[in-house]
């Protein structure tokens, strides 16, 4: 192939490439419902719809040169439209590399330049750590000031909701209501505020997105042609992934189109949309009266509460920890219940991203739910004399992908209780088989046999909590290892402190 058309193949490459991105955001904008413009706006923030509008023009600019050289006419670009080409440029690759690297090169070069250093946190002007109950258990001004740091990190990612809402007093409130420890909500938060593709904390120019929100935000806009493709059922249910591309990379791929639906998990506390949100209001509508019941609803809860109508009964159904208990949906359901699952989904969304105590009530409520189903199945006797630690391990174990069914589809493709739900059944019926451990006197850590098939929750999310449990207490959980997770979370609230 010879130069000149190498090129003329690239130009068409990069005018298809460009027509795709208007196309597919023209696409969501289309699909977006009007309540969801203001939580869209708030997460997004002016600065944010500065960079998007950056990336049309940039697109645009691009798309049209390149048109230009393929009709063979020579015109010579201005300097306004060079430069804003090379700001797009820029700034797309700055929140590109936030959304696909785990730890993005501006972020090692800052790092370098500034060191480790010293930093202030969770001063009483930037939240409430201080009256904090956790904060008043720990022993030590080290164990204060790690505590603080976990702080801060949690509150850095969204500075505004938690102002509306403080953790400490919000924690503090439903641990209270629900008789839930605060350390299991703290380290929920803790770890999400970090976790999967937040690793480095908020994406500048963004008021309240970390790279973990922006893949949220994308997957609640997931059109529903693909969700309900036969193709994409067919790559999820056959082993064509792992047949061609080997068990690792093909076992993830499979995951990655099975979990492509709307049943997102968000931040701060990774609940997911459906498999926990509508579990809970299903399970507790009394406890929320801010949507069943309020007057003056805002746009969000109003669409929450019509979409929970409309969907409660089908969406999610009992057994939840049993999928396989109901036949698959068909197309006439899909047909009449598309928009309001779309809406149920978004809206759950938008509430648990930027509305704290909404989230903190989801989140006591479903280890409440959780709690009540662990002493249900090894009866009540049992459950009581077992140690808190190993409670609250068994509660952080259900807070992952259940493996063995990834592959397996429910019964309703917008949702995935296959996955979702079933860990809490698998870690239950495990405890179950021995009449002994878990339980009253056990000395050492209980864990499932096979618990690698919750992923990470047996293993990196327990070291992490191991972390957070010994800053509060005597002595660590016995034989789980502790991360060391502070120095890493500092050094991040010190860039985003200094990121526009």
């Amino acid at each position: 192939m010879c130069t000149s058309t190498l090129f003329r193949v690239l130009a068409a490459g990069v005018v298809a490439a460009c027509a795709a991105f208007i196309f597919g955001e023209l696409s969501l904008v289309e699909d977006l419902f009007w309540f969801e413009l203001r939580p869209l706006m708030n997460l997004v923030g002016f600065s944010g719809l500065v960079v998007i509008g950056l990336s049309n023009a940039g697109a645009l600019i691009l798309a049209w040169r390149a048109i230009l050289f393929l009709r063979g006419k020579s015109v010579a670009p201005s300097r306004v439209s060079t430069l804003i080409l090379f700001v797009a440029i820029i700034v797309a690759l700055w929140v590109m590399e936030y959304v696909f690297m785990e730890t993005p090169v501006t972020v090692r070069l800052a790092m370098a330049t500034r060191g480790d250093g010293e930093i202030a946190v969770a001063h009483d002007s930037d939240g409430d750590a201080a009256t904090f109950s956790l904060a008043r258990r720990t022993v030590g001004p080290d164990a204060r000031h790690r505590l603080r740091t976990m702080y801060e990190r949690i509150r850095i990612n969204n500075p505004e909701a938690f102002a509306r809402h403080p953790i400490g007093a919000t924690i503090d409130k439903y641990a209270r209501r629900y008789d839930v420890d605060a350390t299991f909500l703290f380290f929920r938060a803790y770890i999400n505020s970090f976790y999967g593709e937040a690793v480095s904390g908020p994406v500048p120019f963004l008021r309240a997105m970390t790279a973990e929100s922006i893949r949220d935000v994308i997957q609640i806009h997931v059109p529903a042609w693909f969700i309900e493709s036969e193709v994409r059922r067919w790559l999820i249910s056959s082993s064509f992934f792992n047949r061609t591309l080997g068990s690792q990379l093909g076992f993830k791929l499979k995951y990655a189109f099975h979990k492509a639906n709307l049943d997102v998990s968000t931040q701060p506390y990774d609940v997911s949309t459906f498999s926990d949100v509508l579990l809970v209001m299903r399970e507790y509508p009394e406890e929320f009266p801010d949507v069943f019941a309020s007057s003056e609803q805002d746009p969000v809860r109003e669409a929450l509460h019509e979409a929970f109508v409309a969907v409660a009964d089908g969406a999610l159904r009992r057994p939840y920890e049993d999928p396989y208990h109901w036949a698959a949906f068909d197309d006439d359901y899909y047909d009449a219940k598309r928009a309001d699952l779309k809406r149920f989904t978004r809206a759950a969304y938008y509430l648990t991203a930027t509305d704290f105590d909404f989230a903190t009530r989801i989140q006591a409520l479903l280890s409440l739910y959780q709690t009540r189903y662990y002493e249900r199945r090894l009866g009540g006797e049992r459950w009581a004399g077992i140690p808190d630690w190993q409670k609250i391990v068994m509660l952080a174990m259900t807070r992952d992908l259940y493996t063995p069914n990834v592959g397996h589809l429910g019964y309703n493709l917008y949702t995935l209780p296959e996955l979702n739900c079933t860990p809490v059944n698998f870690v239950a019926s495990e405890a179950s088989r021995n009449p002994a451990v878990p339980g009253a006197g056990q000395a050492g850590l209980w864990r499932p046999d096979h618990y690698e098939y919750l992923w990470a929750a047996a293993g990196p999310q327990l070291r992490v909590l191991n972390e957070v449990w010994v800053l509060l207490n005597e002595d660590p959980i016995p034989g789980v290892r502790i991360d060391d997770t502070v120095d890493a979370a500092r050094r991040v609230i010190a860039l985003a402190k200094q990121w526009p």
